[in-house]
């Protein structure tokens, strides 16, 4: 696997080229995946201005090898530009 050229900043750290699948099918893409824990995301959300609204964590199922977890989140009120 090839790692993120970020190299290890912050949450660019550990980043695998997960492409190859496509790749393999003829199309030229990148894909970099970065596996982050859910509090992990949200304290970097929280960091830059915004605040988590709902999330969503499931453990691994059929064969997946990680837990899967989404949000959403939205700008904080008090760094939204003004109107």
């Amino acid at each position: 696997m090839k790692h993120s050229p970020h190299g290890d900043r912050g949450l660019h750290a550990g980043g695998h080229d997960v492409a190859n699948g496509y790749r393999a099918l003829g199309h030229d893409v990148s894909l970099t995946r970065f596996h982050r824990t859910l509090s992990q995301m949200r304290d970097a959300l929280a960091a830059g201005g915004f605040e988590t609204l709902v999330h969503l964590s499931r453990e691994p199922v059929d064969g997946e090898k990680d837990p899967q977890a989404f949000l959403i989140a939205t700008l904080s009120p008090s760094r939204a530009a003004p109107a």
